[in-house]
């Protein structure tokens, strides 16, 4: 018996090493990634437009539909897809399908040019594009879904740009509420406002639930670039995590997917039956623990 344990001890220990190592090389690689993510971005810009700063709305900022099977049911209220940065319209897929498939038959994707806008402009182009949207479609309210920057976006149009009589749900994911540590490696005013304790950051009030949108705050617990507590502003009462994938994966999930789906399915029955269960987490699961 004891020789049978002497020769698992090792083996054990091989295994928690290499685990380890697997970690520590994974966090080690992430800056690089993002750095590199930055300048092709940087340089995908400079090629197709001829300058960092060139900015033209009709290519780079404004609404652009989301491919996705036709919904068997719809429901008009319109659902716009806010980037983070850098992340490109095709992270979206997963959601849009879910989304159609769930009967949200208007769901468009905002785009806008980081290295050239602040996050209040591109909050500013946020509202009137949801605005706009809503008066397509003859409905009253909007969701509006933001991923990493695109979430402090939603936010800003929500408290400071007179959002909170039209949009019936903010969801916010991966989004740096309490700022990010590794935003220094990006390039760019609205990334600049990331970091932990910015002047925007720092101006921004806490999100309050007893208004009329309807929060939820989710992030991902192996997230290395905005962690829980930041993605979640400090254990929001309406944040929940999911187990899995990391900021670069996330918006892949299909986890992310039904979290959105339900989320945005809770808001519209609250307001048709004008009920108001905002504080009750996503799923009895998917609610923070205390570490």
């Amino acid at each position: 018996m004891k020789r049978e344990i002497q020769r698992q001890e090792p083996t054990a220990m091989l295994k928690l090493v290499t685990t380890s190592l697997s970690s520590v090389c994974a966090a080690a690689a992430l800056p690089l990634k993002l750095a590199a993510g930055t300048l092709t971005a940087i340089g995908r810009t400079v090629f197709e437009n001829g300058s960092v700063h060139s900015h033209r709305p009709s290519r780079e900022s404004g609404l652009k539909l989301c491919e996705g099977h036709r919904p068997y049911r719809t429901d008009d209220t319109p659902v716009l897809l806010i980037p983070g940065y850098l992340s490109p319209h095709v992270s979206w897929h997963s959601l849009v399908q879910e989304l159609h498939l769930n009967g949200f038959s208007n769901v468009v994707c905002l785009r806008y040019n980081p290295f050239r806008m602040d996050i209040p402009a591109i909050a500013s182009i946020l509202a009137a594009e949801a605005r706009r949207a809503m008066l397509r479609s003859g409905s009253p309210r909007v969701h509006l879904v933001g991923y990493s920057l695109g979430g402090l976006a939603v936010r800003y149009a929500v408290q400071r740009l007179g959002m909170t009589d039209e949009v019936l749900s903010a969801v916010t994911v991966a989004t740096p509420h309490k700022g990010s540590p590794l935003a220094h490696l990006g390039v760019g005013p609205a990334v600049r406002q990331l970091r932990s304790n910015s002047p925007f950051l720092s101006a921004l009030p806490d999100i309050d639930m007893s208004h009329k949108v309807r929060w939820s705050l989710i992030g991902s617990r192996s997230d290395l670039v905005v962690p829980l507590s930041s993605a979640t502003a400090g254990r929001h009462v309406s944040s929940s995590s999911l187990p899995g994938p990391g900021h670069l994966l996330i918006m892949n999930s299909p986890e992310l997917a039904d979290a959105v789906v339900r989320r945005l399915k809770d808001a519209r029955s609250e307001a048709i039956g004008g009920q108001d269960v905002r504080r009750r987490p996503l799923t009895a699961e998917a609610g923070l623990k205390a570490s």
